[in-house]
């Protein structure tokens, strides 16, 4: 969806992409929003688990930086899944 609307993007009443994948062809400037897309989220996303996001800080944590690790897609309805949820934050901080 984002392609899409990135690729009939106007300015100043012009379409900026909608004219690159005339020239290129719209499946290549569609792949390379994907790949821009996704490394723009290993920014921001540093995995999917916290072993797996620990693994990808420790390269940056050694150059001196530092991070916060958000734990997303919170979303308890049930007495079931609040304590799923409360597992995998208590492995995540014995984890940190």
């Amino acid at each position: 969806m984002l392609g899409d609307r990135l690729l009939h993007l106007e300015e100043d009443g012009k379409v900026v992409l909608g004219k690159m994948a005339g020239r290129m062809g719209e499946t290549v400037v569609r792949q390379a929003l994907r790949r821009a897309m996704g490394l723009m989220g290993r920014q921001f996303v540093m995995g999917r688990t916290i072993a797996e996001a620990l693994d990808h800080s420790r390269p940056w944590e050694a150059k001196g930086y530092r991070h916060s690790f958000d734990m997303l897609g919170e979303a308890a309805r049930s007495d079931e899944t609040a304590l799923a949820y409360v597992r995998a934050y208590t492995e995540a901080i014995d984890a940190l």
